[in-house]
């Protein structure tokens, strides 16, 4: 063997390991991709599970039968499993809204699963908040759930017709 052939056989080696590295990096590219989108799918379930809890869903019925604008006031006439509900809710989508700004939940999945509700939750309990806040002199009082109805408030959200109707053609 002379020394031309060991230069081919180095030359070759080079190719080869780089074509090795390329191949890793794109198969470790895959990998961190199919890993964003499994984190995704489980936050989804999450994101529905958190919205089945019983505990939840009467702390939301009771806020939702609030007219809009309902003064802290009338919420504590009410008594005090009333503010539970309320802090109930708001601690849910205030911690919904943390997982949306860290990308964990996306929007529009969220907006899917209940975004109209949080929408109409943060007109009942706004006043609340508010008043939380001055009272407790500290302005990041559910701050994450009311930048998350300002987020869904800024789409453009689909308002004309229900899923029922948009989607009646769909096939699986």
């Amino acid at each position: 063997m002379d020394l031309t052939d060991l230069n081919a056989l180095a030359n070759l080696a080079r190719i080869i390991g780089t074509i090795a590295v390329i191949t890793g990096i794109i198969f470790g590219l895959i990998q961190i991709r199919y890993y964003q989108q499994q984190r995704r799918t489980v936050a989804a379930v999450q994101l529905v599970n958190s919205f089945q809890n019983p505990d939840f869903n009467k702390a939301l019925r009771k806020i939702w039968s609030l007219p809009d604008d309902t003064s802290v006031p009338e919420i504590r006439t009410l008594g005090a499993d009333w503010e539970e509900a309320a802090f109930q809710v708001g601690m849910t989508l205030e911690t919904m809204g943390v997982l949306v700004y860290r990308r964990i939940v996306p929007l529009p999945i969220l907006d899917e699963v209940m975004g109209d509700a949080i929408l109409i939750l943060w007109k009942k309990l706004r006043p609340w908040v508010e008043h939380l806040r001055m009272e407790q002199k500290r302005d990041s009082a559910y701050e994450w759930f009311q930048w998350l109805a300002d987020r869904l408030a800024e789409k453009n959200r689909r308002t004309e017709a229900g899923a029922y109707k948009i989607y009646q053609n769909w096939r699986s």
